[in-house]
């Protein structure tokens, strides 16, 4: 008696060996084929419309290899050109916001004041995410430049800091907006795919977070 028609396996291929994987399946499949024709019941033969579902089920499987096995190799070149793109801004400065490294070197501080704001302070926070520096600024500043000095008159350490702008409407608060300084490009990888740029403060930033780039040292 002859069993239920062949499906054809469908393991997965790794998209080097994909094409051998199919060829293989597909000469084990007409073998197995052949073999179910030879040794039908001739009494009750298997009708011809089981062939070609077979067939078909076995042509929809080697289809959906080859996409995957295509779509693989398109995403690898994505992911390889996204990398490339950014790679010659290792060693350049990008502006970006929040985050700054400090290192004994004053630190200049862009922020973006709302136009219906009438007052605002600049607060600068360590890693821990405690206030170690504040500037009150008027609607008409566009930046600051902090030293290092904390509000305690201590010099702070190196390390990580964050800067955020609070904006008024007069004793109102307006949402907090981001501080922006430019920051030495260490190095670039890949995460989850996406490239990221990775700062001398460690954080990373996706290219759509750069607001600006230059030369390093440039004022």
């Amino acid at each position: 008696m002859i069993s239920d028609p062949i499906v054809a396996p469908q393991t997965q291929s790794s998209p080097s060996t994909a094409s051998q994987k199919i060829s293989s399946d597909f000469e084990t499949f007409l073998k197995m084929l052949t073999a179910q024709i030879e040794n039908q019941d001739p009494l009750n033969p298997i009708d011809s419309s089981d062939y070609s579902t077979q067939l078909a089920t076995f042509s929809g499987v080697e289809q959906q290899v080859l996409t995957n096995d295509l779509l693989r190799s398109i995403s690898g070149a994505l992911v390889g050109s996204d990398l490339t793109a950014v790679s010659h801004w290792v060693g350049k400065d990008i502006e970006v916001p929040e985050n700054f490294s400090y290192s004994d070197t004053s630190v200049d501080i862009r922020f973006d004041m709302p136009k219906q704001a009438t007052q605002g302070i600049l607060s600068i926070y360590d890693a821990q995410g405690q206030t170690v520096a504040q500037f009150p600024v008027a609607t008409s500043d566009k930046s600051v430049t902090w030293n290092g000095e904390m509000s305690d008159g201590r010099m702070a350490p190196a390390g990580p800091y964050q800067a955020r702008l609070q904006p008024y409407y007069n004793d109102t608060e307006l949402a907090v907006q981001p501080g922006y300084t430019f920051q030495p490009v260490t190095q670039v990888r890949l995460d989850n795919g996406t490239a990221h740029l990775v700062t001398a403060s460690g954080q990373a930033y996706v290219p759509s977070q750069v607001t600006a780039l230059r030369a390093p040292n440039m004022p």
